[in-house]
């Protein structure tokens, strides 16, 4: 036998050893197309199949407009693994000076001044708006602003399908101009239902601070608390009720006002929280059994956890450890919380908490009205991910 046959036995001898022992890795993202790296080298496109010695690999997936994902893997001799990835867009760089609402569609709102830009996810569509100012909410096209004015300030709809025309929607009112700089009647801090049917609105319309309640469209509305404290309008997801807190009567209190006929009732809230004067923050779960608050009468404030039974809401004060500020919660017994060192995902069950991994998904802004998604800044740019996603970190 020649020396050529005999090296060419030999090669055909490892080659079949090395497929009998390599493990096989299927990858798939969506969408399709990312370049697939595997230990830092180039192994094709996804969807891809390569082979792989058993052992520790890092698989890297990259495709421009997207983040890059980066997987660690275990494979054991002749082994099968498979990746399923939904690689993240980078919709647009975060400006720390700009208003911000996502919608359970995953489309971002982004206000600068008098211009809107809706981010899609595939385009960004640019609109010229009203100069507004403070909260700002949305449903898909439709974008409920703030707009200032000379000594008025009203609530506006804007529906982008429909031209975009500037629609009132926090009703008439009397106008009475004490001085140049201030006005009797103003609006502020539209509040959208997670269902987009309902408005909550803020006005001094009959000359006291009120929490109104109507339509979407700016029809059917209603003074139903006076008093509110602005930052703590809290919608329960199903939409049946909407929560906020008062100082009417100069006494700090909880009311509850039901969809859609607008009755508020105060609320029985247990005596741990006797004494504070101020409600900084608030957020209620999906079904309505827990309440979230960043309270106290001076900084640095707490978080509370009221949870409500048959004698009304029971109150805790929580460790600081578990988060300073309320964000959202993402589901009836997870609460995205917020310290001075970053965010947490916290079980109100069993008060125990997750950091979330910053680095692998970034710093949430908000959630969406219904939960489905949240707005995130990672790498200093606006992303969208699944909610779900947060309480698994």
């Amino acid at each position: 036998m020649s020396i050529a046959l005999r090296l060419f036995i030999i090669m055909l001898l490892f080659t079949a050893v090395g497929c009998s022992v390599a493990a096989r890795v299927t990858i798939e993202t969506q969408p399709d197309g990312a370049f697939v790296y595997v230990d830092g080298k180039r192994a094709g496109l996804t969807p891809a199949r390569v082979r792989v010695t058993p052992g520790s690999h890092e698989i890297r997936l990259e495709k421009e407009g997207y983040f890059p994902r980066t997987i660690s893997i275990s494979v054991e001799r002749r082994g099968a693994v498979r990746i399923r990835e939904t690689m993240v867009r980078r919709l647009a760089l975060y400006d720390r000076q700009a208003l911000y609402r996502v919608t359970d569609a995953g489309q971002v709102w982004e206000i600068s001044g008098r211009r809107a830009v809706l981010h899609t996810g595939t385009e960004s569509k640019s609109f010229t708006i009203p100069a507004v100012s403070g909260r700002i909410d949305a449903d898909g096209a439709v974008l409920y602003v703030n707009v200032i004015e000379g000594d008025l300030a009203d609530i506006y709809r804007l529906d982008f399908q429909a031209g975009g025309e500037p629609v009132r929607v926090s009703g008439e009112g009397p106008v009475t101009v004490v001085s140049p700089g201030e006005y009797r009647y103003w609006a502020m801090q539209p509040s959208l239902s997670p269902d987009g049917r309902y408005l909550a609105f803020i006005s001094d319309r009959v000359g006291s601070l009120d929490l109104y309640l109507g339509t979407a469209l700016g029809a059917e509305i209603r003074r139903v608390v006076s008093n509110p404290l602005p930052e703590t309008l809290a919608w329960q997801r199903a939409g049946e009720a909407l929560y906020v807190w008062s100082t009417r009567d100069d006494q700090l209190s909880l009311w509850s006002v039901s969809i859609p006929d607008g009755q508020a009732s105060r609320q029985t809230v247990g005596e741990g929280m006797a004494g504070f004067s101020m409600v900084h923050r608030a957020v209620v779960s999906p079904a309505g059994r827990y309440l979230a608050i960043q309270a106290g009468s001076a900084e640095p404030f707490d978080l509370w956890l009221l949870t409500a039974d048959d004698a009304g809401w029971q109150s805790q004060r929580l460790e600081r450890s578990l988060g300073q500020r309320p964000l959202a919660f993402l589901d009836e017994c997870h609460l995205l919380t917020e310290t001075t060192d970053g965010q947490l995902v916290l079980d109100v069950t069993t008060l125990t908490a997750t950091p979330i991994d910053r680095r692998k998904t970034g710093r949430v802004l908000e959630l969406s009205p219904q939960g489905l998604v949240a707005l995130v800044i990672r790498e200093g740019y606006l992303a969208v991910v699944p909610a779900s996603e947060l309480s698994k970190e």
